[in-house]
Protein backbone atom coordinates (compact mmCIF):
# COMPACT_ATOMS: atom_id res chain seq x y z
CA UNK A 1 0.00 0.00 0.00
CA UNK A 2 1.72 3.31 -0.87
CA UNK A 3 1.52 6.33 1.72
CA UNK A 4 -0.58 8.98 1.66
CA UNK A 5 1.47 12.38 1.98
CA UNK A 6 0.11 15.69 1.65
CA UNK A 7 2.45 18.77 1.88
CA UNK A 8 1.35 22.21 2.98
CA UNK A 9 3.22 25.47 3.07
CA UNK A 10 7.22 25.00 2.50
CA UNK A 11 9.47 27.80 3.91
CA UNK A 12 13.03 27.81 4.57
CA UNK A 13 13.55 25.45 7.82
CA UNK A 14 16.96 26.43 9.46
CA UNK A 15 18.64 29.63 9.86
CA UNK A 16 21.72 30.84 10.25
CA UNK A 17 23.05 33.49 13.24
CA UNK A 18 21.59 36.60 12.32
CA UNK A 19 18.26 34.65 11.39
CA UNK A 20 15.33 33.84 13.33
CA UNK A 21 15.78 32.22 16.81
CA UNK A 22 12.07 31.20 16.66
CA UNK A 23 13.00 28.72 13.81
CA UNK A 24 16.13 27.99 15.87
CA UNK A 25 13.47 26.85 18.41
CA UNK A 26 11.33 25.01 16.01
CA UNK A 27 13.65 22.89 14.08
CA UNK A 28 14.70 21.91 17.87
CA UNK A 29 11.12 21.52 19.14
CA UNK A 30 10.63 24.27 21.05
CA UNK A 31 7.32 27.25 20.66
CA UNK A 32 8.09 30.16 18.52
CA UNK A 33 4.44 31.92 18.57
CA UNK A 34 1.57 32.78 20.22
CA UNK A 35 -0.85 29.86 19.66
CA UNK A 36 -5.25 29.97 20.89
CA UNK A 37 -6.31 28.65 24.02
CA UNK A 38 -9.38 26.25 23.06
CA UNK A 39 -11.68 25.69 25.79
CA UNK A 40 -11.34 22.72 27.69
CA UNK A 41 -12.38 19.34 26.86
CA UNK A 42 -13.57 16.86 28.59
CA UNK A 43 -10.97 14.51 30.70
CA UNK A 44 -9.42 11.69 28.33
CA UNK A 45 -11.08 8.54 28.76
CA UNK A 46 -9.00 5.18 29.38
CA UNK A 47 -8.93 2.97 26.57
CA UNK A 48 -11.61 0.77 26.41
CA UNK A 49 -12.16 -2.85 26.08
CA UNK A 50 -14.21 -2.21 22.72
CA UNK A 51 -11.51 -0.79 21.11
CA UNK A 52 -10.01 -3.23 19.27
CA UNK A 53 -7.33 -3.80 16.42
CA UNK A 54 -9.10 -3.59 12.64
CA UNK A 55 -10.59 -6.53 11.10
CA UNK A 56 -10.04 -7.69 7.59
CA UNK A 57 -13.56 -6.09 7.08
CA UNK A 58 -12.54 -2.90 8.47
CA UNK A 59 -10.77 -0.35 6.72
CA UNK A 60 -9.28 2.21 8.97
CA UNK A 61 -7.68 5.73 7.67
CA UNK A 62 -5.37 7.44 10.59
CA UNK A 63 -4.61 11.21 10.11
CA UNK A 64 -0.93 11.80 11.22
CA UNK A 65 0.74 15.43 10.80
CA UNK A 66 4.63 16.32 11.66
CA UNK A 67 6.10 19.66 11.14
CA UNK A 68 9.75 18.19 11.04
CA UNK A 69 12.24 19.04 8.43
CA UNK A 70 11.84 18.40 4.89
CA UNK A 71 14.91 16.64 4.86
CA UNK A 72 13.42 13.82 7.58
CA UNK A 73 9.78 13.04 5.98
CA UNK A 74 11.32 10.08 3.30
CA UNK A 75 12.03 8.12 6.17
CA UNK A 76 9.19 8.73 7.94
CA UNK A 77 7.28 7.63 4.61
CA UNK A 78 9.58 4.70 5.02
CA UNK A 79 8.38 3.52 8.29
CA UNK A 80 4.64 4.18 7.34
CA UNK A 81 5.15 2.01 3.98
CA UNK A 82 6.30 -0.77 6.13
CA UNK A 83 3.88 -0.17 9.01
CA UNK A 84 1.22 -0.63 5.96
CA UNK A 85 2.81 -4.07 5.02
CA UNK A 86 2.35 -5.23 8.75
CA UNK A 87 -1.48 -3.58 9.42
CA UNK A 88 -2.88 -3.69 5.58
CA UNK A 89 -6.61 -2.72 6.66
CA UNK A 90 -4.61 0.86 8.40
CA UNK A 91 -3.89 3.58 5.98
CA UNK A 92 -1.88 6.50 7.68
CA UNK A 93 -2.52 9.46 5.67
CA UNK A 94 0.64 11.53 6.63
CA UNK A 95 0.50 14.96 5.87
CA UNK A 96 3.42 17.64 6.09
CA UNK A 97 3.77 21.46 7.59
CA UNK A 98 6.60 22.96 7.18
CA UNK A 99 5.15 26.46 7.82
CA UNK A 100 3.27 27.36 11.46
CA UNK A 101 2.87 23.72 12.09
CA UNK A 102 1.82 24.60 15.95
CA UNK A 103 -0.94 26.86 14.98
CA UNK A 104 -2.49 25.06 12.12
CA UNK A 105 -2.50 22.07 14.68
CA UNK A 106 -3.88 24.39 17.79
CA UNK A 107 -6.76 25.66 15.22
CA UNK A 108 -7.63 21.97 14.44
CA UNK A 109 -7.92 21.23 17.55
CA UNK A 110 -10.02 24.75 18.44
CA UNK A 111 -12.29 23.64 15.32
CA UNK A 112 -12.97 20.34 16.63
CA UNK A 113 -10.76 18.38 13.87
CA UNK A 114 -7.04 17.62 14.49
CA UNK A 115 -5.57 14.83 13.36
CA UNK A 116 -5.24 11.55 15.08
CA UNK A 117 -1.99 11.42 15.54
CA UNK A 118 0.44 14.49 15.27
CA UNK A 119 4.49 14.95 15.76
CA UNK A 120 6.65 17.59 17.03
CA UNK A 121 4.19 18.45 19.88
CA UNK A 122 6.47 20.54 22.05
CA UNK A 123 6.79 19.29 25.53
CA UNK A 124 5.29 22.42 26.96
CA UNK A 125 2.25 21.99 24.74
CA UNK A 126 1.88 18.64 26.47
CA UNK A 127 2.30 19.43 29.82
CA UNK A 128 -0.36 22.95 28.80
CA UNK A 129 -2.85 20.62 27.10
CA UNK A 130 -2.87 17.27 27.80
CA UNK A 131 -4.23 17.69 31.38
CA UNK A 132 -7.12 19.82 29.40
CA UNK A 133 -7.94 16.78 27.73
CA UNK A 134 -6.80 17.51 24.33
CA UNK A 135 -4.58 15.04 24.08
CA UNK A 136 -4.72 11.39 25.05
CA UNK A 137 -2.84 10.22 28.21
CA UNK A 138 -0.85 7.23 26.92
CA UNK A 139 0.25 5.32 30.57
CA UNK A 140 -3.04 3.14 30.16
CA UNK A 141 -2.15 2.19 26.21
CA UNK A 142 1.32 1.26 27.71
CA UNK A 143 0.06 -0.33 30.46
CA UNK A 144 -2.90 -2.36 28.58
CA UNK A 145 0.11 -3.19 26.08
CA UNK A 146 2.19 -5.55 28.34
CA UNK A 147 5.13 -5.29 26.09
CA UNK A 148 5.71 -1.20 26.19
CA UNK A 149 7.40 -0.14 29.33
CA UNK A 150 8.11 3.73 30.23
CA UNK A 151 11.64 2.24 31.23
CA UNK A 152 12.72 1.00 27.36
CA UNK A 153 12.88 4.84 27.31
CA UNK A 154 15.24 7.38 28.42
CA UNK A 155 13.91 8.87 31.71
CA UNK A 156 15.31 12.59 30.11
CA UNK A 157 13.13 12.17 27.21
CA UNK A 158 9.96 11.29 29.00
CA UNK A 159 9.68 13.47 31.70
CA UNK A 160 9.39 16.70 29.73
CA UNK A 161 5.98 15.24 28.37
CA UNK A 162 4.73 14.12 31.62
CA UNK A 163 1.74 16.04 33.15
CA UNK A 164 -0.09 15.68 36.42
CA UNK A 165 1.39 12.08 36.62
CA UNK A 166 0.24 11.49 32.79
CA UNK A 167 2.33 10.98 29.81
CA UNK A 168 0.97 12.27 26.86
CA UNK A 169 3.91 11.67 24.07
CA UNK A 170 6.42 8.90 23.47
CA UNK A 171 9.49 10.06 21.63
CA UNK A 172 10.46 8.23 18.73
CA UNK A 173 13.85 10.02 18.66
CA UNK A 174 16.36 12.07 20.47
CA UNK A 175 19.40 14.66 19.47
CA UNK A 176 21.61 16.63 21.20
CA UNK A 177 23.71 19.35 19.57
CA UNK A 178 27.39 19.64 18.54
CA UNK A 179 29.84 21.48 16.17
CA UNK A 180 30.67 20.52 12.66
CA UNK A 181 33.33 21.70 11.06
CA UNK A 182 34.74 22.06 7.19
CA UNK A 183 38.28 20.48 8.01
CA UNK A 184 39.73 21.78 4.48
CA UNK A 185 38.85 25.58 5.76
CA UNK A 186 40.79 24.45 9.05
CA UNK A 187 43.85 22.71 7.19
CA UNK A 188 44.17 25.67 4.91
CA UNK A 189 44.43 28.48 7.31
CA UNK A 190 46.42 25.81 9.03
CA UNK A 191 44.58 25.86 12.84
CA UNK A 192 43.86 22.78 14.55
CA UNK A 193 40.18 20.91 14.70
CA UNK A 194 38.60 21.08 17.15
CA UNK A 195 38.54 17.85 19.37
CA UNK A 196 35.61 15.31 19.42
CA UNK A 197 35.87 14.89 23.03
CA UNK A 198 33.94 16.43 25.48
CA UNK A 199 35.98 16.01 28.12
CA UNK A 200 38.99 17.75 26.93
CA UNK A 201 39.19 20.77 28.97
CA UNK A 202 41.52 22.75 26.53
CA UNK A 203 38.45 23.38 24.07
CA UNK A 204 36.88 26.47 25.61
CA UNK A 205 34.85 30.00 24.54
CA UNK A 206 38.28 31.68 24.73
CA UNK A 207 40.09 29.27 22.19
CA UNK A 208 36.64 29.12 20.31
CA UNK A 209 37.00 32.96 19.24
CA UNK A 210 40.92 32.49 18.80
CA UNK A 211 39.91 29.45 16.18
CA UNK A 212 36.85 31.72 14.48
CA UNK A 213 38.90 34.82 14.49
CA UNK A 214 42.10 32.95 12.54
CA UNK A 215 38.97 31.32 9.96
CA UNK A 216 37.33 34.74 9.35
CA UNK A 217 38.56 35.83 5.79
CA UNK A 218 37.69 39.76 4.56
CA UNK A 219 38.45 41.47 1.25
CA UNK A 220 38.15 44.98 2.45
CA UNK A 221 35.13 45.52 4.53
CA UNK A 222 33.33 42.30 3.13
CA UNK A 223 33.53 39.05 4.78
CA UNK A 224 34.07 35.78 2.11
CA UNK A 225 34.09 33.33 4.67
CA UNK A 226 32.85 32.99 8.12
CA UNK A 227 34.57 31.22 11.22
CA UNK A 228 30.88 30.45 12.98
CA UNK A 229 27.69 30.68 12.31
CA UNK A 230 24.50 29.32 14.36
CA UNK A 231 21.37 28.12 12.96
CA UNK A 232 20.11 25.74 16.11
CA UNK A 233 20.20 27.61 19.05
CA UNK A 234 23.81 27.43 21.09
CA UNK A 235 22.85 30.17 23.12
CA UNK A 236 21.16 27.83 24.71
CA UNK A 237 23.35 25.16 26.56
CA UNK A 238 26.02 27.94 26.19
CA UNK A 239 24.12 29.24 29.69
CA UNK A 240 24.67 25.82 31.23
CA UNK A 241 28.48 26.03 30.03
CA UNK A 242 29.11 28.91 32.10
CA UNK A 243 27.46 27.47 35.06
CA UNK A 244 24.43 29.27 34.67
CA UNK A 245 20.58 27.86 34.03
CA UNK A 246 17.36 28.95 32.26
CA UNK A 247 14.97 27.66 35.42
CA UNK A 248 15.37 28.00 39.21
CA UNK A 249 14.41 23.79 39.10
CA UNK A 250 14.68 21.57 35.65
CA UNK A 251 12.01 19.07 36.82
CA UNK A 252 9.49 21.94 38.09
CA UNK A 253 10.54 25.63 37.30
CA UNK A 254 8.62 28.28 39.59
CA UNK A 255 11.09 31.20 37.94
CA UNK A 256 13.51 31.70 35.04
CA UNK A 257 17.19 32.49 36.99
CA UNK A 258 18.97 33.45 33.43
CA UNK A 259 19.93 37.20 34.52
CA UNK A 260 22.95 35.55 37.06
CA UNK A 261 26.33 36.61 36.20
CA UNK A 262 27.11 33.30 34.76
CA UNK A 263 23.43 33.58 31.85
CA UNK A 264 24.62 37.14 31.69
CA UNK A 265 28.06 36.41 30.34
CA UNK A 266 26.74 33.54 28.28
CA UNK A 267 24.46 35.88 26.78
CA UNK A 268 27.04 38.60 26.24
CA UNK A 269 29.62 36.35 24.91
CA UNK A 270 27.17 34.67 21.87
CA UNK A 271 26.24 38.20 20.89
CA UNK A 272 29.64 39.71 20.70
CA UNK A 273 30.40 36.86 18.22
CA UNK A 274 27.96 38.96 15.86
CA UNK A 275 28.59 42.66 16.87
CA UNK A 276 32.02 43.08 18.68
CA UNK A 277 34.64 40.39 17.29
CA UNK A 278 32.27 39.85 13.99
CA UNK A 279 33.22 36.31 13.44
CA UNK A 280 29.80 35.24 12.57
CA UNK A 281 27.03 36.97 10.20
CA UNK A 282 24.36 39.38 11.28
CA UNK A 283 20.74 38.82 10.34
CA UNK A 284 21.33 40.70 7.14
CA UNK A 285 24.13 38.72 6.20
CA UNK A 286 22.84 35.30 6.98
CA UNK A 287 19.70 35.80 5.26
CA UNK A 288 21.41 36.88 2.33
CA UNK A 289 23.18 33.39 2.42
CA UNK A 290 20.34 31.25 2.97
CA UNK A 291 20.87 30.43 6.82
CA UNK A 292 23.67 28.79 8.62
CA UNK A 293 22.76 25.06 6.87
CA UNK A 294 23.21 26.62 3.31
CA UNK A 295 26.59 29.06 4.55
CA UNK A 296 28.72 25.84 5.52
CA UNK A 297 27.67 23.82 2.31
CA UNK A 298 28.91 26.49 0.09
CA UNK A 299 32.16 26.74 2.30
CA UNK A 300 31.17 30.34 3.99
CA UNK A 301 31.56 28.79 7.47
CA UNK A 302 34.35 26.62 9.05
CA UNK A 303 32.18 26.11 11.71
CA UNK A 304 28.15 25.76 12.42
CA UNK A 305 26.30 24.04 15.58
CA UNK A 306 23.99 21.42 14.42
CA UNK A 307 21.87 18.16 15.71
CA UNK A 308 21.94 14.43 14.30
CA UNK A 309 19.63 15.14 11.58
CA UNK A 310 22.30 17.92 10.50
CA UNK A 311 25.10 14.61 10.33
CA UNK A 312 22.34 12.06 8.97
CA UNK A 313 20.78 14.08 6.14
CA UNK A 314 21.54 17.38 5.75
CA UNK A 315 25.15 17.94 5.11
CA UNK A 316 25.46 14.45 3.57
CA UNK A 317 24.94 16.31 -0.06
CA UNK A 318 28.65 18.06 0.70
CA UNK A 319 30.80 16.73 -1.80
CA UNK A 320 33.52 19.09 -2.26
CA UNK A 321 34.90 19.30 1.37
CA UNK A 322 35.57 16.97 4.28
CA UNK A 323 33.31 17.61 7.44
CA UNK A 324 33.08 16.45 10.63
CA UNK A 325 31.05 16.72 14.46
CA UNK A 326 33.34 18.13 17.51
CA UNK A 327 32.63 19.05 20.66
CA UNK A 328 30.88 21.93 22.00
CA UNK A 329 33.43 24.58 23.49
CA UNK A 330 33.19 24.57 27.42
CA UNK A 331 33.71 27.83 30.02
CA UNK A 332 33.35 26.00 33.64
CA UNK A 333 31.63 22.47 32.34
CA UNK A 334 30.44 20.71 29.21
CA UNK A 335 27.45 21.48 28.27
CA UNK A 336 24.69 20.72 25.32
CA UNK A 337 20.90 20.37 24.97
CA UNK A 338 18.66 17.15 24.74
CA UNK A 339 15.60 17.41 22.72
CA UNK A 340 13.46 14.35 22.43
CA UNK A 341 10.28 14.42 19.45
CA UNK A 342 7.39 11.70 19.08
CA UNK A 343 3.99 11.50 18.98
CA UNK A 344 1.09 12.76 21.07
CA UNK A 345 -2.76 11.47 20.27
CA UNK A 346 -6.23 13.55 20.40
CA UNK A 347 -8.22 12.41 23.03
CA UNK A 348 -11.51 12.41 20.14
CA UNK A 349 -10.09 10.24 17.88
CA UNK A 350 -12.36 7.49 16.79
CA UNK A 351 -9.50 5.08 16.39
CA UNK A 352 -7.47 4.89 19.17
CA UNK A 353 -6.95 1.20 19.43
CA UNK A 354 -5.53 1.89 15.62
CA UNK A 355 -3.30 5.31 16.41
CA UNK A 356 -1.53 3.15 19.44
CA UNK A 357 -0.65 -0.11 17.39
CA UNK A 358 1.45 3.07 14.95
CA UNK A 359 2.58 5.02 17.36
CA UNK A 360 4.15 2.05 19.18
CA UNK A 361 5.37 0.92 16.01
CA UNK A 362 7.17 4.23 15.51
CA UNK A 363 8.60 5.24 18.72
CA UNK A 364 9.13 1.77 20.26
CA UNK A 365 8.69 -1.21 17.62
CA UNK A 366 10.15 -2.33 13.78
CA UNK A 367 9.74 1.50 12.71
CA UNK A 368 12.31 3.48 15.52
CA UNK A 369 14.85 2.15 13.19
CA UNK A 370 13.54 3.76 9.73
CA UNK A 371 11.80 7.08 11.20
CA UNK A 372 14.92 8.04 13.22
CA UNK A 373 17.01 7.55 10.29
CA UNK A 374 16.99 11.34 9.23
CA UNK A 375 15.90 12.46 12.55
CA UNK A 376 17.53 11.84 15.49
CA UNK A 377 19.20 8.66 17.57
CA UNK A 378 15.96 6.40 19.21
CA UNK A 379 14.66 7.05 22.07
CA UNK A 380 14.44 4.00 23.63
CA UNK A 381 17.63 1.79 25.14
CA UNK A 382 17.23 -1.37 23.35
CA UNK A 383 18.54 0.26 20.02
CA UNK A 384 22.49 -0.42 18.92
CA UNK A 385 23.20 2.89 17.32
CA UNK A 386 26.12 1.53 15.29
CA UNK A 387 23.93 -1.52 13.73
CA UNK A 388 21.16 1.53 13.08
CA UNK A 389 22.92 3.77 11.23
CA UNK A 390 25.18 2.37 8.84
CA UNK A 391 26.64 4.26 6.26
CA UNK A 392 27.26 7.30 9.11
CA UNK A 393 30.63 8.83 10.06
CA UNK A 394 30.54 6.83 13.23
CA UNK A 395 32.90 9.00 14.52
CA UNK A 396 30.53 11.98 14.59
CA UNK A 397 27.87 9.69 15.33
CA UNK A 398 29.65 9.23 18.71
CA UNK A 399 30.23 12.85 18.98
CA UNK A 400 26.69 12.95 19.47
CA UNK A 401 26.13 9.78 21.00
CA UNK A 402 28.65 10.54 23.61
CA UNK A 403 27.18 14.31 24.51
CA UNK A 404 24.07 12.87 25.62
CA UNK A 405 26.12 12.66 29.31
CA UNK A 406 26.18 16.36 28.91
CA UNK A 407 22.85 17.02 27.67
CA UNK A 408 20.22 18.71 29.43
CA UNK A 409 16.53 19.63 28.44
CA UNK A 410 15.66 22.56 26.79
CA UNK A 411 12.50 22.58 28.62
CA UNK A 412 10.73 22.41 32.43
CA UNK A 413 7.83 21.29 33.70
CA UNK A 414 6.02 24.88 34.75
CA UNK A 415 7.23 26.50 31.62
CA UNK A 416 4.58 27.26 29.07
CA UNK A 417 4.77 28.11 25.30
CA UNK A 418 4.02 32.13 26.22
CA UNK A 419 7.59 31.54 28.23
CA UNK A 420 9.39 30.24 24.99
CA UNK A 421 7.77 32.93 23.02
CA UNK A 422 9.81 35.67 25.12
CA UNK A 423 12.73 33.92 25.15
CA UNK A 424 12.78 33.40 21.34
CA UNK A 425 11.97 37.21 20.68
CA UNK A 426 14.21 38.40 23.00
CA UNK A 427 17.16 36.33 21.89
CA UNK A 428 16.29 37.71 18.21
CA UNK A 429 16.90 41.14 19.49
CA UNK A 430 19.92 39.94 20.96
CA UNK A 431 21.28 38.50 17.60
CA UNK A 432 19.80 41.48 15.74
CA UNK A 433 22.33 44.15 18.17
CA UNK A 434 19.21 46.13 19.69
CA UNK A 435 19.99 44.39 22.62
CA UNK A 436 22.95 43.32 24.50
CA UNK A 437 23.74 40.50 26.81
CA UNK A 438 23.07 41.45 30.03
CA UNK A 439 19.39 43.66 28.65
CA UNK A 440 18.56 40.46 27.04
CA UNK A 441 19.13 38.05 30.28
CA UNK A 442 17.51 40.88 32.68
CA UNK A 443 14.46 41.08 30.00
CA UNK A 444 14.13 37.63 29.63
CA UNK A 445 13.55 36.69 33.27
CA UNK A 446 11.58 39.63 34.02
CA UNK A 447 8.81 38.66 31.49
CA UNK A 448 8.56 35.08 32.31
CA UNK A 449 8.51 35.88 36.29
CA UNK A 450 6.02 38.34 35.55
CA UNK A 451 4.02 35.46 33.70
CA UNK A 452 4.90 32.47 36.58
CA UNK A 453 3.46 35.30 38.95
CA UNK A 454 0.55 35.76 37.28
CA UNK A 455 0.12 31.64 36.97
CA UNK A 456 -0.58 31.97 41.06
Amino acid sequence: MATTVTRLTRRVALKGLGLSAAAALLASCAPAAPTPTPAPAAPAAAPKAAEKPATKAEKVELGFWTGTSIQNVPYTEKAIEVFHQKNPNITVKLTHIADKYREKWMASVAAGDPPDMAYMITAAMCREYGPKGILEPLDEWIKQDGEVKLSDYYESVIKPFSAKGHVYNLPSNTTTLALFVNEGLFEAAGVKLPPRSWEDENWTWDKLLETTKALTKRSGSRVEQWGFGDGYGWWRPIVWSAGGAWWDNEDRATRSVVDSPEGIRALTFYGDLIHKHQVAPSRAEGQTFGGADAMFQAGKLAISPGHYKTLATIHTAITKFKWSARALPRDKVPATDYFANGLVLWSGSKHKQQSWQFIKFITWGEGVLINAGGSGAPAVKHVDYDKAFTGTDFESLHVLVDSAKYGRPADADGTTPKMHQVISEEIDLLILGNKNGKETAESIARQINQLFAEQK
